[in-house]
């Protein structure tokens, strides 16, 4: 009974750090208040927006679009309205914690914020020796989903082709306890941080809720996710090309992507974790963030397969992700992104310490601006005030984040 007890707890526990340590995202206070301002999309799907627009008249409020994939089920509900009648946006539909029966859902999402981020800091060529910028200057504040538009499948891939203006696509895989609006508003995160609009996130049906047993559930539902997410990136591919698709992924998110890579391989005829098969384009960059799947299971199942898939993959670890621990403790075995003393060769990918830079209270955050720092240099430079220093040579490096010294 004891030995039943204290696993209850150590679960909820996991969960309650995964929850609130969760992907840092790139604002602070949430406010969830639905507001009246619909998202309309112009004929011919023309991209609305810069990466941010200026309130509209009479309001104050900045605004952002997010695309948003989803596998999650749709409910319609009654609508709801305000002192004039008018039907509020983003209350005539929820998305649900369970997978979709019907396949994907697309979505635009307009966020509006307070507060003015200084895209000029963003914008900077990439030549590693950036000015410093702090990240009070990069927040999002208050963000707010103002309406949650339904879209086609085509009219997402045509907003996706005038909106890349280089050619290039990120998509953002969350990780556990991400609600579908948590997701869509940490997507904003990855929009400002890449400065592109080229960004979705794709939400899996994660619980949002705190108990004991939903860790264990949203495993489940990653599985499930597994084959939708590959026949998107499969489209991916066709529609941009392989190698200029990029992806940002976070916690159990990282499940998914290390099988959906298995199964791209196997349906190359390669079935084996020997990487002899031949996969037509890699992928572009995989930034693999504070990842919860056993380490031991991905160096014997999944790195081939990764390394098959995408061009470059980078391992993010912190030695301040409690959030990880608790999940060692729940499945008795280290987790990828553990910052352990000895970290595994895995000739062919690079590990990342970003202890330092890891800014969740728990840890367990996802660095957006150097990511997308990372990504954009082809992984040479994490941008100021940050630099690599390499602790470890050979075919699996080890580069630590550091900050930089005044004169440099």
């Amino acid at each position: 009974m004891n030995q039943m007890i204290k696993a209850k707890v150590v679960s909820f526990v996991s969960a309650l750090l995964l929850l609130v340590g969760g992907m840092t995202p790139a604002f602070s206070a949430v406010d969830n208040t639905p507001a009246t301002t619909p998202i309309v999309l112009p004929d011919g799907m023309q991209p609305a927006f810069a990466v941010i627009e200026p309130p509209l008249p009479g309001q104050k409020r900045n605004r952002m679009r997010v695309l948003c994939v989803t596998n999650r089920k749709q409910q319609d509900i009654k609508p709801k309205f305000n002192a004039l009648g008018e039907i509020i946006p983003n209350t005539l539909m929820k998305f649900l914690n369970d997978a979709s029966e019907t396949g994907l859902t697309y979505c635009a999402c307009e966020i509006s914020f307070g507060g003015k981020p200084d895209m000029k800091l963003l914008q900077t060529p990439m030549d590693c020796k950036l000015s410093p910028y702090s990240w009070a200057k990069w927040q999002l504040k208050s963000p707010r989903i103002e309406s949650i538009l339904k879209i086609s499948e085509s009219e997402f891939f045509d907003y996706l082709h005038q909106a890349s203006t280089d050619g290039q696509i990120y998509v953002i895989m969350p990780g556990s306890f991400t609600r579908f609006d948590e997701a869509v508003k940490r997507g904003s995160a990855g929009v400002l941080a890449l400065n592109s609009k080229a960004v979705f996130v794709f939400s899996w049906p994660a619980q949002g809720s705190i108990r004991p047993d939903n860790y264990g559930y949203d495993g489940t539902q990653a599985e499930r996710s597994i084959l939708v997410f590959e026949r998107l990136m499969s489209r991916l591919a066709k529609e941009f090309g392989s190698k200029n698709v990029h992806v940002i992924a976070h916690s159990m998110g990282n499940r998914i992507i290390s099988w959906t890579s298995a199964v791209i391989m196997l349906r190359n005829g390669c079935l084996d974790n020997e990487g002899v098969c031949t996969i037509p384009e890699k992928f572009g960059r995989l930034e693999m963030v504070s990842a919860d799947i056993d380490a031991s299971l991905f160096v014997d199942n999944y790195a081939n397969s990764v390394k098959a898939t995408y061009t470059a993959a980078d391992i993010w670890v912190s030695k301040k992700d409690k959030a990880l621990f608790l999940s060692k403790l729940v499945h008795k075995k280290p987790r990828l992104g553990q910052r352990v003393k000895e970290l595994p060769v895995i000739p062919g990918i690079r590990f990342i310490v970003f202890t330092k830079a890891d800014m969740g209270k728990f840890g367990h955050s996802v660095p957006f601006p150097i990511i997308a720092r990372v990504i954009k240099s082809q992984g040479k430079c994490p941008g100021s005030p940050w630099k690599f220093v390499r602790i470890r040579d050979g075919e699996s490096p080890i580069d630590e984040l550091v900050k930089r010294d005044k004169d440099e």
